[in-house]
């Protein structure tokens, strides 16, 4: 039986999340999405150093996965490392999806 999930429905589970912040607002999200296994990126203004030794802080908490400059364009180290963590989530998805999971 193939029963079609409305949008509200829908579930994805935390380990498969990667939360992009860049601010001490994001604190919570970044600590909620590490806890369970997901991935939380800090991202900072590389034009402001103080900003960026403040973004580090995240790290030094381990509230972060990675730390890197707010830029998104293609070829980035942001971009490569977000292209890398989609790829390997997909990866583990498709893996478990195949596996009975109890």
């Amino acid at each position: 039986m193939n029963k079609k999930l409305k949008p509200e429905q829908i579930r994805v589970p935390i380990k498969n999340m990667i939360f992009v912040g860049d601010g001490y607002t994001d604190i919570p999200c970044f600590s909620l999405v590490k806890k369970h296994g997901g991935v939380a990126i800090a991202v900072y203004d590389q034009t402001n150093i103080e900003k960026g030794g403040n973004a580090y802080q995240f790290v030094q908490d381990d509230r972060v996965s990675n730390l890197h400059s707010a830029n998104f364009s293609e070829g980035s180290d942001l971009s490569n490392f977000l292209t890398m963590a989609v790829r390997n989530l997909a990866t583990d998805i498709a893996i478990s999806s195949g596996t009975y999971q109890g």
